[in-house]
């Protein structure tokens, strides 16, 4: 929330300063904006693929505090396994996010891989356009 509550902060200053200024503010606005969606889907993706295992680790927790809670094991395997799917999925899973919203992501990418198979030697900084 409160990344989100930031996020429209800056959008709010942003059209504050637009409103002053003219010119490519509405194609910087954009960007800001697009950036912002991108970190958010980042951060959703996160948190609903960390909320299995920490369900589980506050399961386990429960049951080492108050052992008279009934503790089903192949419940438990189950859920493990499904942790275990999401932890995974979450680690790969940004990768393809910037691969899919992020232009200069993929042109880097493009060029590095291309870069790699020709053997040639450029710098970051113009792969990058910078």
């Amino acid at each position: 929330m409160k990344l989100i509550n930031a996020i429209r902060r800056s959008h709010q200053l942003q059209n504050k300063q637009s409103q002053r200024a003219s010119g490519s503010s509405r194609t910087n606005r954009t960007s800001i904006e697009h950036y912002s969606s991108m970190l958010v889907i980042v951060v959703l993706v996160f948190l609903l693929c960390e909320i299995p295992d920490f369900v589980l680790r506050i399961w386990i927790s429960l049951h080492v505090f108050f052992p008279g809670l009934p503790f089903p094991v192949v419940l438990l395997r189950t859920v493990n396994v499904v942790s275990n799917l999401f932890l995974t999925f979450n680690s790969c899973v940004n990768f393809l996010i910037y691969c899919f919203m992020g232009r200069t992501f993929r042109k880097i990418l493009v060029n590095m891989l291309a870069r790699r198979n020709t053997g040639g030697s450029r710098s970051m900084r113009s792969v990058a356009g910078v």
